[in-house]
């Protein structure tokens, strides 16, 4: 008798810890899927709030650039704005000229210092301008050794700091070639798609 009664003992126990660890399993897998959806609602949450945030500013832009005509303080005001959200080290626009089958940078910065002008060939494509204006197509450069992608040398900067990441946008008027746009960084992968979709999005508003 005393031998059922112990067994019957050491059987509720084991049943009960049965019971306990498979509580704390199921606990520890709810508390898992939680935590998984809480990340994933926070990841939505901030998603949401960057695109408004991205939204405001291109209306906000959109807003400035309408209301000036002047090259250069459109240059100041998108870098400016865009400073705020990414590692805007250059902001340059190029303008094309047709007679000298140039473009010149006579506004750009760097670090936000207004730099002097150059001018670059259209011909032979030597540059990353002459290639996005040439074949009206976008670079999007996110280190250094992606130039050969577009280019067979790598070019020596210009004038600055040699940049990592570079994006150029042709810039159109009504079908016609105007120019591009370029923003670039000493470091590398600096652009998201979210930043790099804003900056292509600005490049219509301001041609």
């Amino acid at each position: 008798k005393s031998l059922a009664v112990f067994a019957l003992a050491v059987a509720i126990w084991l049943f009960l810890q049965f019971r306990l660890r498979n509580e704390r399993q199921n606990r520890n897998r709810l508390e898992q899927l939680v935590n998984a959806r809480t990340t994933e609602l926070q990841t939505q949450h901030q998603a949401l709030t960057d695109a408004y945030r991205d939204m405001t500013l291109l209306q906000m832009l959109a807003k400035q650039i309408t209301a000036s005509l002047d090259l250069q303080e459109i240059v100041y005001l998108c870098q400016q704005s865009l400073h705020q959200i990414m590692d805007v080290h250059v902001l340059a626009i190029g303008i094309y000229q047709p007679e000298r089958q140039v473009l010149q940078f006579s506004h750009w910065l760097e670090n936000g210092q207004h730099m002097t002008s150059f001018e670059l060939n259209l011909q032979p494509e030597l540059h990353l301008a002459s290639v996005c204006f040439n074949q009206q197509r976008e670079v999007n450069i996110r280190q250094r050794e992606e130039f050969l992608h577009y280019l067979t040398v790598i070019p020596a900067p210009v004038c600055g700091a040699p940049m990592q990441s570079v994006l150029y946008f042709p810039l159109t008027v009504n079908g016609e070639k105007i120019g591009c746009l370029s923003l670039q960084s000493p470091t590398r992968q600096a652009f998201s798609p979210q930043q790099t979709n804003l900056v292509r999005t600005l490049a219509s508003n301001i041609a």
